[in-house]
């Protein structure tokens, strides 16, 4: 069996490395089949960043998905990675954009803990699995700025060649691509799969 950076609801580990007094809260919404909204809200003290970290339809009808964000100075749809910020405390609502039934998650920050250019450093590993039953075992990290993401290892089994799913780009063993805000890993191959990756800056 052929996995290639499908999403698993309740599968990922977030780990968060932050260097201030905050660490990034999550919120998830959904959709159901009949196109009912079920929003999430958080309320916030201060201004946040918000960025639509997950976003999966299990059906896809071919039609564009995104997460929804309302709050002070937001109301607008964000793209699987884009951010917004806000321009004051007060309540975000996460809604999913899109036709059937959806899951969307997003990060929030706060931005009196985004440390100048938030360039501080980062050496991080992370690993995924998929077996042969199917399940997929991803990995996520979330960090501020900018990183970059190399495939340290990856096996599997003939005859496809194993390699790292990294934000939905498929990496092979020891190259790397950037990332920005988060890193999302599964594995890329024939099942039984082990893999994984290095954020480093």
């Amino acid at each position: 069996m052929r996995f290639r950076g499908r999403f698993v609801v309740g599968a990922a580990l977030f780990v968060a490395c932050i260097p201030a007094i905050a660490a990034p809260q999550y919120i998830s919404a959904g959709q159901d089949p009949n196109n009912t909204p079920h929003p999430r809200t958080l309320d916030e003290g201060s201004p946040v960043r918000v960025t639509c970290i997950d976003i999966y339809a299990p059906e896809p009808n071919g039609k564009a998905i995104a997460c929804y964000v309302k709050g002070p100075g937001i109301n607008r749809q964000l793209k699987l990675g884009e951010s917004a910020e806000t321009t004051g405390a007060g309540t975000v609502i996460l809604t999913c954009k899109g036709d059937g039934f959806i899951y969307c998650r997003a990060r929030i920050d706060d931005l009196r803990s985004n440390p100048p250019n938030g360039q501080s450093r980062i050496d991080k590993t992370i690993s995924a699995s998929a077996d042969t039953s199917g399940d997929v075992f991803p990995a996520d990290f979330s960090f501020y700025g900018s990183a970059t993401v190399t495939c340290s290892s990856a096996t599997g089994q003939s005859p496809v060649r194993p390699s790292c799913n990294i934000n939905h780009q498929l990496v092979e063993i020891n190259s790397s691509i950037a990332a920005s805000g988060s890193v999302h890993l599964e594995c890329n191959g024939t099942t039984p799969l082990t893999c994984s990756a290095r954020i480093h800056r």
